[in-house]
């Protein structure tokens, strides 16, 4: 057996030996088999995030998601194979824009439902009538889809890495560095989800906050609309423009692509950044849901 072969076997041992111990770690604090929470002391923002990525774990959504975005990893060696020059920079692109599109996907489509299904399953009558808050029930969800985020992002960038092992590309800390702006703006765009499901449904949900991503991307093409409109019209867009997040601020892939590594004071500023956004986001969030009135 080849030494790639054996990697990539060893690759899906740890993976498939982190998944267990994901499972065993939440059945230590859950039965996986029942809906109530085991007699364990913990407060109701960790065992709501706790039972919010169990839900995660069990939706196929994820793993077909996560099934897709690894195979487009595995199809950019393909493409790679049929540019001209520089084959490996495809390849960092390719995969790093996959798994930014899967990791947004399942803020933007798991995290419009966290709400909004449990008013629909009736579940959230049963969790109100508890002496929990409201807060701390936002707070709950939204931590538990972090915590799945960050399982998603870390499988696939690991299946990134072995891909670019395993066709002689090197890795650079450029690399770790647009993971992690991923994480970073996947976080900002499940607390815009969070907003938009805390009073509205989930179809509409959805809708805006894609709008909101897009528009967060073209924060630049704003700039310079604005500056070519009239006066009234630009006073209004600048005002848009100080107050919705420029996620262009997560995207390090062209570092990563040119083997270029971001300094490291301007890594932690866009840290400060999406938790000062994801931050205000949670409270907007939290003050629109104490506002809702529950049928």
């Amino acid at each position: 057996m080849s030494t790639r072969s054996l990697t990539w076997s060893a690759v899906t041992t740890l993976v498939w030996s982190l998944s267990n111990l994901a499972r065993t770690f939440l059945s230590r604090y859950w039965d996986m088999s029942d809906d109530k929470p085991t007699t364990v002391n913990m407060s109701p923002i960790f065992w709501i995030s706790l039972n919010t990525v169990r839900e995660h774990l069990r939706d196929k959504l994820f793993y077909n998601l996560a099934f897709f975005a690894l195979l487009l990893i595995a199809s950019a060696v393909v493409l790679s194979r049929l540019t001209i020059g520089d084959y490996h920079r495809v390849l960092i692109d390719v995969g790093l824009a996959s798994i930014d599109i899967i990791g947004v996907m399942i803020a933007v489509f798991l995290g419009i439902g966290l709400l909004n299904r449990e008013l629909e399953r009736r579940t959230l009558y049963l969790v109100l009538s508890k002496p929990v808050p409201r807060s701390s029930l936002v707070l709950g969800k939204y931590l538990g889809l972090l915590l799945t985020l960050s399982l998603n992002i870390l499988l696939l960038f690991t299946g990134l890495l072995s891909v670019l092992w395993m066709t002689g590309v090197p890795v650079t800390a450029g690399l770790f560095q647009a993971a992690l702006a991923t994480y970073l703006e996947c976080a900002v765009v499940t607390a815009m989800a969070m907003v938009f499901s805390a009073f509205t449904t989930a179809t509409l949900s959805a809708m805006c906050t894609f709008s909101l991503f897009v528009v967060g991307h073209n924060i630049t093409t704003l700039r310079v609309v604005a500056e070519k409109s009239e006066e009234a019209i630009r006073m209004v867009m600048t005002g848009f423009i100080y107050v919705l997040p420029d996620l262009e601020h997560f995207n390090l892939r062209s570092h990563a692509v040119h083997e270029a590594t971001v300094p490291a004071l301007n890594v932690l500023m866009v840290g400060g950044y999406a938790c000062m956004y994801a931050t205000v986001l949670l409270g907007l969030a939290i003050a629109l849901f104490n506002r809702r009135d529950i049928p």
